[in-house]
């Protein structure tokens, strides 16, 4: 590998996702979600829903509901670091790991997606 070349494609790579994690933060944030104001990460937003209304404020529920509209979040729950407590001592049923990893345009449509779901939700 040439440096310069490396450095180039790092650059472009650095540039493309900072585009999209900026999108999906306003986004996030636009829909009522909170995110840390220092949310620099790989290529996941770990939000928390406890201020959107029910029962969107359910990760299991916001799971199934985006899942409807073919769009994939995970539960924060599936972090759990201590298996095998009961679901009323689960400690992240209220937040959901985004991706934006994906193409931007796929991005841009699941944060549509989401947008309308909580929309509706919403009426």
């Amino acid at each position: 590998f040439e440096d310069d070349i490396v450095d180039k494609e790092s650059k472009a790579l650095r540039v493309v996702f900072s585009k999209k994690q900026n999108r999906m933060l306003a986004s996030v944030r636009a829909n009522g979600m909170i995110c840390s104001p220092d949310a620099n990460s790989t290529f996941y937003i770990w939000a928390d829903i406890s201020k959107l209304a029910h029962p969107l404020n359910d990760a299991e529920h916001f799971f199934n509901a985006a899942l409807k509209l073919k769009v994939i979040v995970v539960p924060g729950y599936m972090f759990n670091i201590q298996p095998g407590q009961t679901e009323k001592q689960i400690r992240f049923d209220q937040f959901i790991r985004f991706s934006f990893g994906p193409e931007e345009d796929n991005v841009k449509m699941g944060l549509d997606r989401i947008t309308e779901l909580i929309l509706t939700n919403n009426q």
